[in-house]
């Protein structure tokens, strides 16, 4: 599994367009062939600064998305909504099963 992790900030003023936003995309995105898992966060203490974080099945899932028009789409939508470049991160489950009890 491949997580993606997309982080931005909301300028003032466009929380509506925001959460209309992501009620008219997320069946769409939650649909797409490959994503396990979406999850749309605020950070706790400042409510303008929202995480993206989508589980892919594999690398080429992951892949087939950043080059979907659904992606596009969305990543234009949001230019218009926040103040800057977002931050991603790609990042995997680290399985440390084989070292337990092995202090």
């Amino acid at each position: 599994m491949i997580t993606r992790i997309i982080k931005f900030r909301i300028k003032e003023g466009f929380e509506n367009q925001f959460n209309t936003l992501i009620k008219r995309f997320k069946d769409e995105l939650i649909s797409f062939d490959g994503l396990h898992h979406l999850d749309i966060l605020r950070e706790k203490e400042d409510k303008m600064s929202v995480f993206i974080l989508m589980i892919f099945v594999n690398d080429a899932k992951l892949y087939s998305f950043r080059r979907s028009d659904l992606n596009k789409v969305v990543k234009n939508q949001l230019k218009n909504i926040t103040t800057t470049e977002p931050l991603a991160w790609m990042v995997e489950t680290i399985d440390n099963e084989d070292d337990k009890g092995n202090d």
